[in-house]
């Protein structure tokens, strides 16, 4: 009598309806290879910002006591009200002071970042007066530079307008860079007052920086309708060269070169760096937080390479240090390997049991279709394809196999005691559909339950573990009952043509080889269980009797 069960339903579904169940696997595998390819490829999984932030207030006191009594103290009372925080570490020095908060793992950044924000603002209102914005740090992944690199120039050329124009304006404009790092010290007009000549003439610094003052400058002077148009009226007086500065006049019959040096050269540098003996200095590019991380480093490093055959930069020289986007590239890579190894194992073990060129081949089809099920799976729930995402793939390669196995071989069966080919995938799904559900069931209840974990980072990093094993099993089960079923139907051959021994042996010494060892081997361990069971049941029968 035949089953009527939800398994065998399905089964029959997809015997009956082939052009459906085709259409289905062409929109599972177009859609799994679109969002493979438009998944972002990232190094850490989002969302992992680390539970650390920072408040530092610049002061020009330069005495770090004062900074600590009048700046570092009133902002630590305020911040130690924040919900979640675990310490607290404050800093004084010369320049200002400043608050390390570090929270606890549960906690929310974002609101913990908000409740910051306005113990700040009311720990400004005891600050002194002339202290400067308070400044907040927070920490995420994404605002790590994904590319430096660093640039040697010639010293005596205007490097700073080069620099700027040539080679941070092109990075600037790729799509998905955020910002551009640099510090390259410009050059500047430097006028150096001669304290005794101006005292000579009756001038002080002040009466010298206020002409200079009042000699440079850009104001709007309102505007004039002439003839029903509006004209917009601006008075400009600026230093366009050195010999302006230096005829600027300070008093009667006195100008600024006779009390003063003009001199243009780089501003004084906090700190000097050379590369392959050149002054040379280091650039951080940041990407925005949705960018793809190895496709903005990528089209960075592409960039630099063109701006090193620039004749505009001949003198320059330009060489990556630090390339994230290669870093993500060679991890994933090596995971991928990795899982493409075991799913070549897998294929090997499978073929040394079952001895089945078309069986295998079925079965590991239904591995890569479960895992583009698993990678649409990301890229709607938008996360990205990143370290621990790639390992829940590679665990779930081995558990992929089972239900197929199971199935497959008891079609099989069923097909070579003389059913046909449709009765035989009927029969045999009906047989075990109903076992390896509920053993799917039992293994998501072991991923899903992880989840559940009070520690606020380690359950969103198996959160990424186990999306992609929950959606790739289930997506099993539904192919061992549906995909496998179809594809065994299709590729058995019709009874007529059908004989077990030539088709069990069909590649000569090989399968001969394998079935040899498979005999001296598990054939061993099958006989000997068989043989431990007759044995038990028969002594349980005879203590009943």
């Amino acid at each position: 009598m035949e089953n009527h069960n939800l398994v065998s339903k399905l089964a029959r579904f997809a015997l009956e309806r082939r052009i459906t169940m085709a259409m289905l696997l062409t929109t599972v595998v177009a859609v799994g290879l679109i969002s493979a390819a438009r998944l972002p490829l990232e190094l850490k999984p989002r969302g992992l910002e680390g539970h650390f932030m920072m408040v530092r207030v610049s002061s020009r006191s330069g005495v770090p006591p004062e900074n600590m009594d009048k700046l570092g103290i009133p902002l630590e009372e305020e911040v130690s009200t924040i919900r979640g925080l675990d310490s607290i570490e404050t800093e004084a020095y010369k320049s200002g002071a400043a608050v390390k908060l570090r929270f606890k793992e549960d906690t929310d950044m974002d609101v913990a970042y908000r409740e910051l924000r306005d113990r700040v603002e009311r720990a400004r209102a005891r600050f002194p007066e002339g202290i400067e914005k308070p400044f907040i740090y927070k920490h995420e992944p994404s605002s790590d530079p994904v590319v430096g690199f660093r640039i040697s120039y010639p010293p005596d050329s205007d490097y700073y307008d080069l620099i700027n124009k040539f080679v941070i304006m092109p990075i600037q404009r790729i799509m998905g860079v955020a910002d551009v790092e640099f510090r390259i010290y410009q050059r500047e007009v430097k006028i150096e007052v001669d304290k005794d000549r101006a005292e000579a003439y009756g001038l002080t610094v002040n009466q010298i920086a206020n002409r200079l003052r009042s000699d440079n400058f850009t104001i709007s002077s309102g505007s004039v309708i002439d003839g029903g148009r509006k004209f917009a009226l601006k008075s400009t007086s600026e230093f366009e060269t050195m010999a302006d500065y230096a005829d600027v006049p300070i008093a009667p019959n006195v100008f600024l070169r006779d009390v003063a040096t003009i001199t243009y050269e780089p501003e004084e540098a906090e700190r000097l760096y050379r590369y392959n003996g050149a002054p040379a200095n280091g650039i951080q590019v940041k990407k925005e937080s949705e960018a793809n991380t190895v496709a903005v480093s990528r089209e960075i490093v592409e960039t630099i390479e063109q701006l090193q055959k620039d004749p505009k930069l001949s003198g320059f020289d330009l060489s990556v240090y630090d390339n994230q986007g290669e870093d993500v590239l060679k991890k994933l890579k090596s995971l991928i390997s990795s899982g493409q190894t075991g799913v070549f194992l897998a294929a090997l073990v499978l073929f040394f049991f079952l001895r089945q060129i078309r069986m295998t081949a079925v079965i590991a089809t239904a591995v890569p279709l479960c895992l583009l099920v698993a990678l649409c799976a990301l890229y709607f729930a938008g996360n990205t394809l990143n370290s621990l995402t790639i390992m829940g793939l590679v665990i779930c390669i081995g558990l992929l196999v089972d239900n197929s196995v199971v199935v497959s071989e008891n079609i099989f069966r069923h097909y070579q005691s003389g059913a046909t080919k449709k009765e035989a995938c009927l029969k045999g799904v009906s047989e075990i559909g109903f076992a390896i559900t509920i053993a799917t069931l039992t293994t998501l209840i072991v991923f899903c339950s992880g989840m559940l974990t009070d520690d606020g980072r380690m359950r969103h990093i198996i959160s990424h573990v186990s999306l992609p094993v929950i959606t790739s099993i289930i997506a099993s089960l539904l192919a061992a009952l549906m995909f496998i079923p179809l594809a065994v139907f299709i590729t058995l051959p019709n009874k007529q043509t059908f004989h077990p021994a030539t088709t069990r042996f069909s590649l000569g010494w090989i399968e001969k080889g394998l079935a040899k060892i498979y005999q001296w081997s598990f054939g061993r361990f099958n006989r000997g269980y068989n043989r431990s069971l007759e044995f038990f049941l028969k002594r349980r029968l005879d203590l009943s009797v």
